[in-house]
């Protein structure tokens, strides 16, 4: 019966495995090995690494785990079935036996994990107990440098030589990031958030344990920094790409809304928006200069003669005098300078 699941925008259609063989790290030498998802959507199965079908976990140490989804009924000696779900990919099912002597302390059920330790130790935790102690590490947090340095290779290798952002951009912008950790106070909630050199916040990391007495703030923060991380590099290939976009679009004209209302194009509300659009020039600054002191000035020659003017102050009041007469005449120097440069 096929199954389906989905990664990120991706939608995958897979059958349960059933001819699937586990190995250890060091049997691998002799043996085509095949990924997970290759496994899965291929017609015979294949052979994979164990903890390849499970998630990696954190407490004081990084275990990897998968979620028991089914139990099988034991045969004569004893041995049973189970189908082990990773849940990165919810709704693949893996099959793997289990012995007699693995269950001697604890017979596990649905919804209970199946734990690979370092040393290749396979036990079984309770669904309760392993939460508790343990969290999901991410996969952003784990690999995502590498998956930037593989494509990069990718891009290389099909000679695709066209502008784009690179890892070497986003590491050199990574570096001034900085991270203001903080616990939420009354919970064993870790925040971490992610701010770029120029103080743009990028991201918001978390990290919490079920049980308080799991709390650790150390490593609360390390693994809130790690989420932080992860999601701010994500979120700075996204401010690059928009920014190169940018850059490599034509000049856009945007057009104030009392234009499009009157539907009469005014020069002077229209102004060319990217990274490669012709600036004004010293003349136009100055006309923009000229209007916007113009409409400043005007509007304190009108309140001086105010009776609101009149209750202030007469320090207030002179102050007010003295700053209309400056504006006067820096308003008839721009002029000339206008004239000077337009009759040149």
């Amino acid at each position: 019966m096929a199954q389906s699941f989905e990664i990120g925008p991706f939608h995958f259609q897979t059958r349960p495995l059933r001819r699937v063989f586990y190995l250890e790290q060091d049997m691998t030498d002799s043996v085509e090995l095949k990924g997970v998802l290759e496994a899965a959507l291929s017609e015979d199965g294949g052979i994979i690494l164990i903890r390849n079908a499970m998630a990696e976990y954190q407490s004081h140490k990084k275990v990897h785990a998968a979620v028991i989804s089914e139990v099988h009924p034991c045969d004569e000696h004893g041995n049973f079935m189970i189908d082990i779900t990773n849940p990165r990919y919810d709704g693949i099912t893996i099959p793997y036996m289990v012995t007699p002597d693995m269950v001697a302390r604890f017979a596990p059920g649905v919804g209970d994990y199946i734990v690979l330790y370092e040393n290749d130790y396979v036990s079984f935790s309770p669904k309760g107990v392993f939460e508790g102690g343990y969290l999901m590490i991410e996969w952003p947090s784990v690999c995502a440098n590498e998956e930037d340095a593989e494509m990069e290779r990718d891009i290389e290798a099909f000679g695709l030589t066209a502008p784009r952002v690179t890892p070497d951009q986003i590491d050199a912008l990574m570096r001034g990031v900085r991270y203001e950790v903080q616990v939420v106070p009354g919970t064993t909630t870790t925040i971490a958030t992610a701010i770029a050199a120029n103080g743009f916040t990028l991201a918001i990391g978390m990290t919490a344990c079920a049980d308080p007495a799991n709390f650790n703030a150390e490593f609360g923060a390390k693994y809130a920094i790690k989420d932080a991380e992860a999601k701010a590099r994500q979120e700075l290939w996204k401010l690059e790409g928009w920014r190169l976009k940018c850059h490599l679009e034509k000049p856009v004209l945007l057009v104030s809304g009392a234009c499009q209302m009157s539907g009469v194009l005014n020069v002077d509300k229209v102004r060319g928006v990217d990274g490669g659009s012709p600036k004004p020039s010293h003349v136009e600054r100055m006309h923009m200069e000229q209007e916007q002191l113009a409409e400043r000035t005007g509007k304190l020659e009108t309140f001086i003669p105010s009776e609101t003017f009149k209750q202030l102050p007469h320090q207030e009041q002179n102050r007010m005098k003295r700053q209309l007469v400056a504006m006067r005449e820096y308003l008839a120097a721009l002029n000339e300078r206008i004239d000077a440069a337009t009759n040149h």
